[in-house]
């Protein structure tokens, strides 16, 4: 186990990478490449916040109250201000660590209400199944079995696919979004409509012109990348 919290800082971002790279997509489905450096980001500053929050309770015990909130605030300002990130990623960041522990209070309770769920979907802003990965590599990080935090993503998945079957067209289609970033046609255009999709599905995208701006903002390098 980590002595530090820069150990276990580490620790988690080395689990996550072995997650994403051997059982993700197999546990949990669908993983967003896009997101995957900035999800690594986010693991290595998950629990910044103790470092303000610990509190002793006596002279053995302590512990680090609404660190994940506070932590949150702290990581949206180091990738935003010291790293010179885009505000999309800053904001990305905040939200995976300011939800980081809810997985983990949802395993205590066993099946899970709509509206639980609903909210857990609404506050992870189109990022449930990242925050529950996060969640994953932290209990991986300490040795801790992950079948209820599993049990958590089936019941998420389940609950999105649900209220999803109604099937719902990217408001872009391939051809927009090839012109909108001049690029040619590649498998990378299934994987925009995808996120836009899922950003429809949860409400934060309900028009054209801001399905645009969303590809703009998360996508607009692409055309470098891929020449």
């Amino acid at each position: 186990p980590a002595k530090t919290l820069l150990e276990h800082s580490l620790y988690t971002y080395r689990r996550l990478e072995e997650f994403l790279n051997r059982d993700a997509k197999r546990l949990l489905g669908n993983i967003d490449y896009f997101n995957i450096p900035i999800l690594k980001l986010s693991a290595f500053l998950h629990d910044i916040g103790k470092l303000y929050t610990k509190r002793y309770i006596n002279e053995k015990e302590f512990h680090f109250y609404n660190h994940e909130i506070i932590g949150a605030k702290i990581a949206k300002d180091i990738v935003k201000e010291k790293l010179s990130f885009s505000n999309i990623n800053a904001k990305y960041v905040e939200i995976l660590v300011a939800n980081h522990m809810r997985p983990y209070l949802f395993t205590k309770i066993g099946k899970l209400s709509d509206h639980a769920i609903y909210r857990f979907v609404r506050d992870s802003e189109g990022h449930p199944e990242d925050v529950i990965t996060l969640s994953i590599a932290d209990a991986l990080s300490t040795n801790s079995k992950i079948d209820k935090l599993l049990y958590v993503a089936s019941q998420v998945n389940d609950y999105i696919e649900k209220n999803s079957k109604n099937k719902i067209e990217a408001l872009l289609n391939g051809k927009e979004i090839m012109e909108l970033l001049s690029i040619s046609p590649s498998k990378v255009i299934g994987e925009i409509k995808e996120q836009l999709i899922k950003e429809q599905i949860n409400g934060f995208i309900t028009s054209k012109e801001e399905a645009k701006h969303f590809v703009l903002k998360k996508f607009g390098n692409l055309h470098n990348e891929l020449e």
